[in-house]
């Protein structure tokens, strides 16, 4: 101990005196009890504690705490001694050596402010129950001793006393709020509060009220400084763990570490009282700004459905099938959600995130909601960012030239900062998206290591046979996706008018509609592409219109990425031409071998297409005959008149010439023709040529 220390103002701990001195607890807090010590109460751990005056213990004590016993002539005794802390200050002895570990002042400032250097106490507000809890135990007091006053047996009073109360039969109010009560309790309590001169604070629980915001506890500073070191680190150390480097670290000091409870005590308490900057230190500005920052607070309920939509992209937690490869894949979902009504307004899934993808949703969200937003909210995300939607050449991604989706639609465009996922809705959603929905999925495979399915890990193959193999399409995973929506989803109660669903909300703030060409000339992807036998092949996919018959020239077409059921055609110079549909392609041999589906597929191709040659075929003529009305297209005509009467004549039989002809005909089974014993798959007409019959059986007769 330093010799500049007043050791009439140092105080020590009933702890410390009891390590070094080696009396026991119980006859150390009986002298501080009997004055014998002069002492003074503080605030510790569970309550008041006892300080002693360092300069009124024995002589012997006081020189075991300076490190010099009386059988060491003076000199330092070799015992490594515990840490005593004197009146705040405190002094670490060590092994060989009487100087403290001390701090910089860098680091008391950091323990500072974190409240790990005590602090003075005394005014503090007593909390209400606390207070009412003491009153109580006046008012029993006060009845105890008035019931046990006229009694020549205290004992039996007291006991009586006691019966009744604790069985309900004297007061039952005191009981509800203290509860039992034993004889010991009251005497402790009558003594407490007559020795106070009867105050009633002398009865408030021993706890130590109005250290809420400081820590009470027996580490060091050194101690707590190391704590701080190893558990605010980014790598995240564990508790334990800390513990054990924490142990090395004094170890080479010369300084025995307390226990793994004193620094767990400590800990619990920085978690409590400094928890933003636990969560900065170790888990970054991030994770602080959204678990522990404030944020602004947004009133949805003055938007109306459709005045801002937020956009965002979310990495879908099942597996989807590839268009392209066929293999198993995480395809992303890009949202537009109401604000006002949560609503998802518009989507589409796709393998990657890019501008068409977004472009598509947006477009859907504008059909489905029959009006244009005011306001789109972005995600800060590189596809949403691209000069297909801002127009402004400092962001050009995807080198377009179209000088801004959003602004040709009279759209205001905001970006979120990066990083800020609070202030976009829509990320609550994809949380209910993967808890509601993804969980159900066969597929599913979750987001993270420690939420992955059995079925995902190593020689798991009896939960890999329950989960199944099916893996959805893109476009049955929109099929899913919308039942869950309109199912499940939208049934929901609206945030902002509890009288309705969300479908119901949305519905009743719905526009009359939009121009849907607009949407076309602007989200469509276009491609420059050549007619072909009146077709266009796009996608290994043959899109066909009757417009597009005898153009033998290039086209514009434009198509949505995501439903490539038609294509629109425009000539090169913007004028539209036909909406062109996909063609479905049919068994090559479905009369042999296919099934019924494909045979009746095929039947119904076939008269479309001898349908349309027959319609064409007149149109040829006719414009033939108009170019060329000559002589011989008239006696062409003619003799095509003269035929159709011959082969009507053909029907009419002569019977009286013919009698004995027909009657040999009848005769002879080799020409009697049966057409029920025919199979025919089409209705046909079958002629028979009577003159070619009769001229047979002539020859038959020779």
């Amino acid at each position: 101990m330093g010799k500049d220390l007043n050791e009439n103002l140092i105080y020590v701990k009933v702890k410390d005196v009891v390590d070094i001195s080696g009396l026991s607890k119980t006859i150390v807090c009986k002298r501080c009890k009997t004055n014998k010590y002069q002492t003074k109460l503080v605030s510790g751990n569970g309550g008041q504690q006892y300080e002693i005056l360092f300069s009124s213990l024995e002589p012997e004590i006081q020189a075991k705490f300076r490190g010099i016993h009386p059988s060491c002539n003076g000199d330092m005794c070799d015992k490594k001694l515990p840490i005593a802390r004197i009146s705040g200050a405190e002094l670490s002895f060590h092994k060989n050596s009487s100087a403290p570990v001390s701090l910089t002042s860098k680091e008391m400032t950091l323990l500072e402010s974190f409240s790990l250097i005590e602090k003075d106490t005394t005014n503090y507000v007593i909390p209400e129950k606390a207070k009412q809890n003491a009153l109580y135990k006046v008012d029993l007091i006060i009845h105890w001793q008035n019931f046990r006053k006229n009694a020549s047996n205290k004992t039996e009073a007291d006991k009586e006393f006691l019966h009744l109360y604790n069985n309900k039969l004297y007061s039952e109010n005191l009981y509800n709020n203290l509860g039992k009560v034993s004889i010991k309790s009251l005497y402790r309590w009558f003594k407490d509060w007559n020795d106070s001169n009867k105050d009633w604070k002398a009865l408030i629980n021993n706890y130590n009220y109005g250290c809420e915001s400081q820590l009470i506890s027996d580490l060091t500073l050194i101690e707590k400084y190391l704590l701080l070191k190893y558990m605010l680190h980014q790598n995240k150390f564990v508790l334990t763990k800390a513990y054990e480097y924490i142990m090395q670290d004094l170890k080479k000091l010369g300084v025995e570490a307390k226990s793994l409870k004193s620094y767990r005590h400590v800990w619990n308490y920085v978690l409590r009282n400094h928890a933003d900057m636990v969560e900065y230190s170790r888990g970054g500005l991030k994770a602080a700004l959204d678990k522990q920052l404030p944020h602004i607070t947004k009133d949805s309920s003055k938007l109306n459905v459709g005045d801002v939509i937020t956009g965002d992209g979310h990495t879908l937690d099942f597996m989807v099938k590839d268009p392209i490869t066929g293999k198993p894949c995480r395809a992303t979902l890009v949202t537009f959600q109401d604000d006002a009504s949560r609503d998802i307004v518009g989507y589409e899934v796709m393998t990657s995130e890019n501008t068409q993808s977004i472009a598509s949703a947006l477009r859907h969200a504008i059909i489905y909601l029959g009006k244009m937003p005011k306001v789109v909210h972005l995600d800060n995300g590189r596809a949403f960012k691209g000069k297909t939607f801002t127009g402004e050449k400092r962001i050009d991604f995807t080198s377009s030239g179209i000088q801004g989706l959003y602004a040709q639609l009279g759209i205001k465009t905001i970006f979120s900062k990066a990083y800020n996922g609070r202030a976009k809705l829509v990320e609550r959603f994809f949380k209910e998206l993967t808890e509601s929905m993804a969980k159900k999925m066969p597929s599913y495979i979750g987001n993270n290591i420690e939420n992955q399915p059995a079925c995902t890990k190593r020689n798991e193959k009896f939960h890999k046979t329950i989960q199944g193999n099916f893996v959805p399409t893109i476009e049955e995973t929109k099929i899913l996706f919308e039942e869950w929506l309109n199912e499940t989803y939208r049934q929901r109660q609206a945030k902002n008018d509890k009288t309705k669903t969300i479908q119901e909300y949305v519905n009743a703030g719905k526009g009359n509609g939009v121009d849907i060409s607009l949407l076309d000339d602007l989200m469509l992807v276009s491609k420059e592409i050549k007619i072909h036998k009146g077709a266009i092949r796009l996608f290994d996919n043959y899109y066909h219109n009757n417009k597009l018959v005898g153009l033998d020239q290039k086209v514009i077409a434009r198509y949505d990425m995501f439903d490539l059921s038609y294509i629109k055609v425009y000539s090169l110079k913007g004028e539209f031409l036909c909406t062109a549909e996909r063609e479905q392609a049919i068994h090559p041999y479905a009369e042999l071998l296919g099934t019924p589906q494909d045979i009746a597929e095929y039947r119904q191709k076939i008269k479309a297409v001898q349908k349309f040659e027959k319609e064409r075929k007149q149109l040829y003529q006719t414009n033939l005959k108009t170019l060329y009305p000559a002589e011989k297209i008239i006696k062409a005509r003619k003799t095509e008149i003269k035929q159709e009467v011959k082969e009507d004549e053909k029907y009419k039989i002569n019977y009286a010439e013919n009698k004995n002809i027909l009657e040999d005909i009848e005769n002879k089974k080799d020409y009697v023709i049966n057409l029920q014993d025919m199979n025919f798959e089409e209705e046909k007409v079958y002629e028979i040529d009577f003159n070619k019959v009769i001229e047979q059986q002539k020859q038959c007769n020779i």
